[in-house]
């Protein structure tokens, strides 16, 4: 067995933790967590590393340009606004720099991306109702850039790792402290803050827990040989909103949300008197634009099961997490008061 020193950008966030943690029980696996600003709790064992992937070689030293033989980049700034010099900075250049430091230190690269860049979002695509603070599509023409830096200056051996909606862990639900779009939404449904949910019955909400994400990237680092793509996704697995809608209502004991198409909500918006620019409104539109994202009714395609060492999910998987998930944010909610 060849040992692999692995190089894990974004060890702080919920993807890349729990890579750091799937990686750590590889077998003749050393892993390095980059980190920026935040500090790291890591397994013993796991090495971290400040440094900044838009800088040269990532802020690192030489040294350990002779050390790395793999680099998973799970870094990118995950906002679904306006596009901003900050998100192209991290997205878009933190990639360059990330497949710069990759080609110098001969190692392979998994970069990871996320399934949504196959919608036809852009940052030109509308508001679904106007007056959002919110809008996907730039977050996904910045990773669609970042996906082209990739084939175009990543080291020979590469893939794209395209990977859907994170939950928590699968068995507890934890986030470790960070709260993402699709987590907020949980946790204004648990405290029943949202009436209604602009999307379909039928919809189809790919998730996935963050264990699993881990474990899959992992296994591509464990992997002989790299496809160009693969996609980390629940598949054919993947619930539809009014399975998502009554597994947390029934967990969290809540009222289940109406599910209507934003026009439908905009107009009753309007109806009830609620004018366009107040927060009331901000609040429907700007959950209106997250969730174009889950507006598709059909399943991504899936290679969990094809990855070695990975297997696919079945929807009562992805169901049980999402529980978990929402056990987990009722009790945060619950001891914050």
């Amino acid at each position: 067995m060849s040992r692999r020193t692995v190089l894990v950008t974004g060890a702080s966030g919920l993807v890349g933790a729990a890579t750091v943690e799937a990686l750590w029980h590889q077998p003749g696996t050393t892993v390095i967590a980059l980190r920026h600003r935040a500090r790291l709790s890591c397994a013993p064992g796991v090495r971290t590393v400040a440094g900044d992937i838009t800088a040269p070689r990532l802020g690192l030293p030489d040294e350990l340009l002779g050390e790395i033989t793999d680099v998973v980049h799970c870094a990118a700034q995950v906002a679904w606004l306006k596009a901003s010099p900050a998100m192209s900075a991290t997205n878009i250049e933190g990639t360059q720099r990330v497949c710069e430091f990759a080609a110098l230190a001969g190692a392979r690269l998994v970069h990871v991306s996320t399934a949504f860049v196959e919608l036809d979002l852009t940052a030109d695509t509308p508001a679904p109702i106007p007056g959002s603070r919110n809008h996907p599509g730039a977050y996904l023409d910045s990773k669609r850039a970042a996906e082209e830096v990739v084939r175009t200056h990543g080291p020979a051996e590469h893939v794209i790792a395209r990977i859907p909606g994170v939950l928590g862990d699968s068995r507890t639900g934890d986030t470790g402290g960070a709260l993402q779009g699709f987590h907020r939404f949980v946790a204004a449904a648990v405290q029943g803050r949202i009436p209604a949910v602009p999307l379909a019955p039928d919809a189809v909400l790919d998730l996935l827990p963050t264990d699993v994400i881990g474990h899959a990237l992992a296994a591509l680092v464990a992997a002989p040989a790299y496809p160009e793509l693969v996609r980390i996704t629940a598949g054919p697995a993947a619930p539809t909103m009014a399975r998502v809608a009554a597994a947390i209502t029934e967990t969290a004991g809540a009222a289940p949300p109406a599910l209507l198409d934003a026009a439908t909500l905009a107009r009753r918006l309007s109806e009830a008197g609620t004018a366009p620019n107040t927060p009331a409104w901000r609040r429907v539109a700007d959950l209106a634009a997250m969730c174009e994202v889950y507006r598709p009714r059909h399943a991504f395609p899936t290679d969990l099961g094809s990855i070695p060492g990975t297997v696919a999910p079945g929807t009562a998987d992805v169901l049980g997490a999402l529980a978990a998930l929402t056990r987990y944010l009722a009790g945060q909610l619950a001891a914050v008061g």
